[in-house]
Parts: structure tokens; C-alpha cells; sequence
């Protein structure tokens, strides 16, 4: 049975927020709309925008009377192969986690701006991407959350469309917030990945890099980064502990200061900066580095090797002896422990 009324999908809208919309205009709540047009799919248990199934998007297609190429790009599916090399039951790099839990979301991974759903109430792929802090259309920065009491954005549980709270009924249209300007080179990188996810290619340091080798070397960045405590001179808010995915708005505005800084003069200022805290290629050495980020990492001085292997079969001698304790462990285990200490300092 095709639908009463079938909406236009706007530029850029996400999936799920078509389908509330189409919900809305039938005047019954997403939830029991899916289940009575979609009994066979599970829709709101699972992040819909990235795992919808091609039999899904065939009865999406024949219900709202859509082809199935304009459904498909409603779906993150376009934009993951560029921006995450992961699998898609799994978190994917740059795009922010929801952390679905029956049909409940844990993490403030869907971002808003309060201007552009007062005029019309639907999301936007876009605010699901971790480089995406600011609206690019009325210049604030994006709400992750109730302006009212923090709850997470669930559209699919709201009360009035996309106006209002789903936890306390309040209306999510708040203050807007200007840009800071010691975030102005945050919007500019955002800038240069939204133009690199269009075209496909990016530019830097004056070499065209292809998108998806961009992202994954920015990735690696980000988390080089987060780890070693660069993002740490930007101030607490990245000392979280969280991956970039699983940040709020604040958070990630702050780590991503620290990476547009890396950026900012290529290759110049990723040498300063590796200098500065010390970086080594052992820290790269277990991710699949690009190019052209690989050629300034191979630079770097190679570090220190790690004795995992010796450090682990000691401590199962040392474990043994104190186990059994045969006739002079005590003067066994102090023979270990010096081999081991002179080999250390070899």
C-alpha cells in the first residue's frame, strides 16, 4: 500500500528524519508509522541512516513513489567509503556514533541548527559528521543536544515534528550560538572537507590528495593527536578520553582547533609540531598511513622498541618461582631481575 501523502526529500536530508517527516504528515508517531508500512525491517532499533538494507530502500522507494537512487542518497552510504575505512555494523570514522540502545540514543551524535528547523523540521546529513561543528547557512554552532535539559536529539520521539524535546516537551529552538573566534580555523577546515567530500579530492600543502587517502590521514592525525596530549594545550575538553566519534559539539571543537593547526601550513607545522611533543614513527606504525602523510611521518625518528615479548616471559618466570618457590628461588629471581635490568640498558 503506497502512501496517503508523499513529501519531497529536501537537499541533503537524512533518512530518518524523511521518514518522521512522512510520519508527521500522516499524523501518526515514526514508530508506529515504520511498524505498520515496514513490518518485516527494523527501523528504529539501529542507526537506519548507515545500516539500511537494499530491501529496505526498495520499500521505501515503491511506498513514497521515489527512485531508488534519491532514497539511497538520503543514507550515509555514499559518504562512508570516503570518510571511514571500517565496517559499517561498527563505528565509522568522522561520522558521529548515536549509540542506539533499543530505540533510545546514549550519545549526542545528531547535531542541529535551532534557525533551520524553526523553518523547516528536518536534519541534515551533514550533522552527522564529526568535521561538522557550525551551520554553514546562519553561522552558529550546532545544538547536540535540549538547549532545555541535555537529552540527546531522537526525532523519531519528539512531540511536534522536530520542534520539541523528546524527554521534557520543551522547545528545542534556543539561542543561537556565534562562532568563537579561536574557532575560525575549525569552520575553514570544515570548509575544506565538505569541499573535499563533493569533489572528491582536497588540497594539501599545494598537492591534490584524493578524499578518502584526506580523511584517513586526517584520522590518523586526529588520533595521534588525542593520545599524545597535543589537543591538550587547547584545554581539558579533549582530555575526555572518548574518540573523535563519540565527542559532544564542545569537544570536538577544541580537538579539532588542535588539528587545523597541524593543517595549517603543511608540512612546516606537522614538523614543528612532532618535534614539539616528541612524536615517533612507532606511533603511526599500526595504522595504514597515507601518501602523503606517510611522506613526513617516515621523517620522523623511529622511537623506541618495546621488549613486550621479554617483559611477558619474565613475568611468567617470576610468577612460577613465587608460585612453587624450589629450593633458592629467591637467589634465582634476583639473577632475572638483573639480566633483565642490563638489558635494558643495552
Amino acid at each position: 500500500m503506497r502512501w496517503g501523502f508523499r513529501p519531497e526529500p529536501l537537499d541533503g536530508e537524512l533518512l530518518s528524519s524523511y521518514l518522521v517527516r512522512s510520519a508527521g504528515l500522516h499524523g501518526v508517531p515514526a514508530d508506529r508509522f515504520c511498524v505498520f508500512h515496514f513490518p518485516e525491517f527494523r527501523i528504529w532499533t539501529r542507526d537506519i541512516d548507515r545500516s539500511a538494507t537494499t530491501p529496505f530502500l526498495d520499500a521505501l522507494s515503491a511506498k513514497a513513489e521515489l527512485s531508488l537512487e534519491c532514497v539511497e542518497r538520503m543514507t550515509l552510504r555514499d559518504w562512508e567509503p570516503l570518510v571511514s575505512n571500517r565496517a559499517h555494523r561498527g563505528m565509522a570514522s568522522w561520522i558521529n556514533a548515536l549509540g542506539v540502545y533499543h530505540r533510545v540514543r546514549l550519545r549526542h551524535g545528531l547535531q542541529y541548527c535551532p534557525m533551520c528547523i524553526a523553518g523547516v523540521p528536518a536534519y541534515k546529513k551533514t550533522w552527522r559528521l564529526s568535521f561538522v561543528t557550525t551551520c554553514e547557512i546562519h553561522g552558529c554552532v550546532l545544538f547536540d543536544a535540549c538547549p532545555c535539559c541535555d537529552a540527546p536529539i531522537i526525532p523519531h520521539r519528539q512531540l511536534a515534528g522536530a520542534l520539541r524535546c523528546h524527554n521534557c516537551h520543551r522547545s528545542l529552538i534556543g539561542t543561537l550560538l556565534p562562532i568563537p573566534e579561536q574557532s575560525l580555523p575549525v569552520t575553514a577546515l570544515q570548509n575544506e572537507c565538505l569541499h573535499a567530500l563533493g569533489t572528491g579530492f582536497a588540497d594539501v600543502g599545494g598537492a591534490r590528495v584524493r578524499a578518502g587517502a584526506y580523511f584517513r590521514g586526517l584520522r590518523i592525525l586526529a588520533s595521534v593527536s588525542l593520545e599524545r596530549g597535543c589537543g591538550k594545550s587547547q584545554g581539558d575538553a579533549v582530555s575526555c578520553g572518548l574518540p573523535m566519534e563519540c565527542m559532544r559539539t564542545a569537544n570536538r571543537v577544541a580537538a579539532l582547533c588542535a588539528l587545523a593547526s597541524l593543517l595549517a601550513a603543511w608540512p612546516k607545522s606537522f614538523r614543528h609540531r612532532a618535534a614539539d611533543w616528541c612524536w615517533t614513527q612507532r606511533m603511526f606504525c599500526r595504522r595504514s598511513v597515507p601518501a602523503w602523510l606517510y611522506r613526513e611521518v617516515r621523517r620522523l625518528p623511529r622511537g623506541r622498541v618495546r621488549r613486550t615479548r621479554a617483559r611477558q616471559s619474565l613475568r611468567a618466570k617470576l610468577t612460577s618461582l613465587g608460585r612453587w618457590k624450589p629450593e633458592g628461588w629467591r637467589g634465582t629471581r634476583a639473577v632475572l631481575l638483573v639480566c633483565a635490568a642490563q638489558e635494558c640498558r643495552r
